[in-house]
């Protein structure tokens, strides 16, 4: 009987041993409540815990025994990198999820974005609260030079981007229009638009052009990412080549961009910068904080875009010049420079200016101090 006792423990214990799952703790350690927060988990931590056969995903259960949506993101060079969870964590609480090994199922996706050759090679992408694009060679072309990113507002957590797309081109109806989703009502130009990055050099901007290739690295469910390349050209006497790497994650209105520029020398000043107008406009900076935002003059049957920026990477100075907000750092050859740029829209939960910077004071303080994760 004893051996029989052993034999079964034995088994017990190589089942569990065996078990191919792994529990996560995620901890808040602010105050306030993170509500549907994308959290990476490194895959490095995950190695040794879970090993996935061909044909399987990790799948990520709460504590209620439920499937959650959940992604393996890449970084910018496409390899593996962190497996994303979308979770509600009380302040000062803690969660737990299980995440084991099952055959790979997509589940709906909240984020999407893909290149746009009928549109003149246009590059857009989307998540459950806004859109951006970026503009590519068919456009340069036509004499429409810009490296600056286009911001689209929507009331509406679908995802619109073919929709809205199909309808212009075929004249059936204008993205330049609100049809109960929101709409194209933000103007670009020769600028940075609602965030894009270029060189200061001799406190000048020194813009560069369309992109000239993209790399789809992430698509959903959680996180789109692209990579975008652009051509050598000279910022004032300095030759440089940029590199831009952007995520949007699901429930954010703030894309994570990472700029590199590759150039001899040490370092080259660089500006993150928001287009202001010569009409009324309101812009507000909280250098303490990290972040500047500018209130478009106010449409009056579209109401107001608010564009914003938020500091990753280090900040020299938040200043206004040639046209623009500009947040102004410094980077090493070769070194990306990170940031957070993007906006609200008053018709799209954000009906004042200072509802608009209640979220970038939250977005701020979440940055600061992430959901913590333990692999227990």
């Amino acid at each position: 009987m004893k051996k029989i006792l052993l034999l079964v423990a034995s088994c017990v214990l190589v089942a569990c041993s065996n078990s191919n799952t792994t529990t996560v703790s995620l901890t808040n350690p602010l105050m306030i409540d993170r509500v549907d927060e994308v959290v990476e988990i490194p895959l490095n931590d995950l190695s040794n815990k879970i090993t996935l056969q061909e044909g399987e995903s990790y799948v990520v259960k709460n504590e209620k025994g439920e499937v959650v949506l959940s992604q393996v993101s890449f970084d910018s060079t496409g390899a593996p990198a962190a497996l994303l969870i979308q979770a509600t964590v009380p302040g000062s609480k803690s969660i737990t999820y299980t995440i084991g090994a099952a055959p790979v199922e997509q589940g709906p996706s909240k984020v999407y974005g893909r290149f746009v050759p009928e549109r003149k090679d246009d590059y857009t992408w989307e998540n459950d609260k806004v859109a951006f694009r970026v503009y590519g060679p068919s456009l340069e072309k036509t004499g429409e030079v810009s490296n600056g990113i286009d911001i689209w507002v929507k009331c509406t957590p679908n995802l619109v981007i073919d929709k809205w797309y199909e309808n212009d081109l075929s004249g059936k109806a204008s993205y330049h229009a609100n049809h109960g989703e929101g709409l194209d009502f933000y103007k670009v130009g020769r600028t940075l638009g609602a965030g894009a990055m270029a060189p200061f050099v001799g406190d000048s901007l020194r813009l560069g052009n369309n992109f000239t290739s993209y790399k789809t690295i992430d698509n959903g469910p959680l996180r789109t990412s692209v990579l975008l390349q652009y051509a050598p050209y000279k910022a004032a006497n300095i030759d440089v080549k940029e590199t831009r790497f952007i995520s949007l994650d699901a429930g954010s209105h703030l894309n994570k961009v990472i700029t590199t520029y590759e150039f001899d020398g040490a370092t080259i000043p660089v500006a993150a910068g928001l287009i202001t107008r010569k009409d009324a406009g309101n812009t507000v900076i909280n250098a303490d904080k990290g972040y500047a935002f500018y209130a478009e003059p106010a449409d009056a049957t579209n109401g107001v875009i608010y564009t914003s920026l938020v500091a990753d990477s280090p900040v020299r100075d938040f200043t206004t010049s040639e046209d623009h907000l500009l947040m102004i750092g410094e980077t090493p050859s070769n070194s990306g420079y990170s940031y957070y740029c993007g906006g609200g829209w008053s018709q799209g939960g954000y009906p004042t200016a200072a509802s608009w910077q209640a979220y970038l004071d939250s977005f701020a303080q979440r940055k600061q101090a992430p959901i913590e994760v333990s692999i227990l």
